[in-house]
């Protein structure tokens, strides 16, 4: 089955905590740890929604076999930084001959001459990737503003009104940038 875990998660997220601020009008400074949880999940439901990572972030994707190109579960692909697998020995070794297209949805990864994988270790190997964008897209800043805010505004547990599961705006830009990569993995 193929996984895929953060190994060095973002530095800074898409939006500050000034920016959100900003948006929903607020002069406090006492929420502050709150409006940048609100932004870090917004941005992570942006990415699981889209496939997309929003900032650059570094993943290790778990193989099952490398008898086929291994489709990278996040785009866009910055850089391909290690691709290692068990050998038919249990070995772990670091494959030198892979070749890479980052351009294309999924990115992928593959060899002109497939090694022999261990018969035992599960996974057999992984990719080590970056991905995310260089400048993040205005559309994707509001969405992640729209949800957080959405967040920020009905965090209580019950309330009176009617409420939408997200909000439209988010939604729609999600609906623009997605990949096709959140459907096969169960994200």
């Amino acid at each position: 089955m193929y996984t895929l875990e953060v190994i060095t998660p973002p530095a800074t997220e898409p939006v500050s905590v000034a920016d959100l601020k900003a948006h929903l009008r607020l002069n406090d400074d006492s929420e502050d740890a709150l409006l940048s949880g609100f932004v870090t999940t917004a941005r992570i439901l942006f990415e699981e929604a889209t496939g997309r990572a929003v900032v650059s972030t570094q993943f290790r994707q778990h193989v099952p076999t490398l008898a086929a190109p291994v489709y990278l579960m996040k785009y866009p692909v910055l850089t391909v930084d290690a691709v290692k697998y068990h050998d038919g020995d249990d070995n772990l070794q670091t494959a030198s001959t892979h070749r890479t297209d980052t351009i294309s949805v999924p990115a992928q990864v593959w060899f002109d001459d497939y090694p022999t994988t261990s018969a035992t270790k599960k996974p057999v190997a992984y990719v080590e990737f970056t991905a995310g964008w260089a400048t993040v897209p205005e559309p994707v800043k509001i969405a992640i503003k729209l949800l957080a805010g959405h967040y920020y505004q009905n965090r209580e547990a019950f309330i009176e009104a009617s409420l939408d599961e997200l909000p439209h705006g988010f939604r729609a830009v999600c609906n623009l940038y997605k990949t096709g990569l959140v459907g096969p993995w169960g994200m």
